[in-house]
């Protein structure tokens, strides 16, 4: 009997939490390799949003917090461009692509429970 494995695409950002502020307890080396990490993402911000307003578009990646771990494929790429579009400053669209998302998700509900929900 063959086994087969599926391959399940996957996507998570941990970026933003290289944002943070440095701890006043870590030491030196911590501290420099941080500061260094933390130039890299905003220079990374920075090429993928443009450099106009950075401070703010810097603050939006802070404040959308690490991008939460999903294996759901076309959930990726919604959730992908809303949280771009928050970024970017471009928040009407951000919050219109998870609007979308979640009338997506109450539709798959909605099927699930005509189908009797979930088997285990």
């Amino acid at each position: 009997m063959m086994k087969r494995h599926s391959v399940y695409p996957i996507h998570f950002d941990t970026r933003s939490s290289s944002l943070e502020d440095e701890q006043i307890h870590w030491d030196e080396h911590i501290k420099l390799v941080h500061r260094e990490n933390k130039e890299k993402i905003i220079k990374g911000i920075k090429n993928e949003f443009g450099g106009r307003d950075i401070e703010i578009k810097v603050q939006n990646f802070h404040d959308l917090g690490q991008l939460p771990f999903s294996i759901v494929s076309y959930h990726n790429r919604y959730f992908q461009q809303a949280r771009e579009a928050f970024a970017l400053g471009a928040y009407y669209p951000a919050a219109t692509e998870m609007r979308h998302m979640g009338l997506m998700n109450s539709v798959a509900l909605y099927a699930l429970s005509l189908c009797g929900g979930a088997r285990r």
